[in-house]
């Protein structure tokens, strides 16, 4: 059954991230995770790339009950601890260097680009995204039926959700818990959009 419901889930969800600390080999570490879910059953298949075995590495394959989602992210991701500060509220005309005034008047005071780049650009022990969709599109973002979860756990501090969809681009203190909780949101969303099409499919 997991095989199955990891082929043709009703609701799809894909993981990548990247260990940049604490590897075995002391190098990065990238890893890939599928998952389905269904109204009873979810399936994670989580893969580790080694950049000195072509092949890849193991696959890892579990299969649990529908809510026992979180503690499959938890086996899957490790349980990095919240982030501690208070991240920078950040416009996306902060991000252009070349609108930094903020010493035209002889100010000390930090720009905006320059307390983003100082929070965001901190060295990470790892960091991903998760993206759901309610079909098996490799990417249903461009037509406004995919969403996604970015993830950053910084060396020095801990676990930060990252949205950086909108404007302003927030980040947010996280748990495994924390991202377990949101992607049951987004799962519930696909099934939302699942029912739509198939109820316009009857008429």
């Amino acid at each position: 059954y997991a095989l199955t419901l990891l082929a043709t889930p009703p609701v799809q969800f894909v993981a990548v991230g990247v260990v940049t600390s604490g590897s075995d080999t002391g190098k990065p570490v990238l890893w890939r995770m599928r998952g389905g879910v269904d109204h009873r059953h979810a399936v994670l298949c989580r893969q580790e790339f080694d950049p000195d075995n072509p092949g890849g590495g193991g696959v890892q394959l579990a299969l649990g009950y529908r809510p026992r989602l979180g503690a499959m992210l938890h086996a899957a991701l490790g349980k990095p601890s919240p982030g501690q500060y208070q991240p920078p509220t950040v416009y996306r005309r902060d991000l252009d260097p070349d609108q930094f005034y903020g010493n035209v008047f002889g100010s000390d005071a930090e720009s905006a680009y320059d307390e983003a780049m100082r929070f965001f650009r901190r060295p990470t022990a790892n960091s991903g995204e998760i993206s759901v969709a309610p079909d098996l599109g490799m990417d249903t973002r461009a037509i406004k039926h995919g969403r996604v979860i970015k993830w950053a756990n910084y060396v020095d501090d801990g676990c930060y959700l990252v949205n950086d969809s909108g404007d302003p681009i927030t980040a947010v203190a996280a748990t495994v818990e924390t991202i377990g909780q949101q992607l049951m949101v987004l799962v519930e969303e696909a099934e939302e959009i699942n029912a739509e099409t198939a109820a316009s499919a009857r008429y």
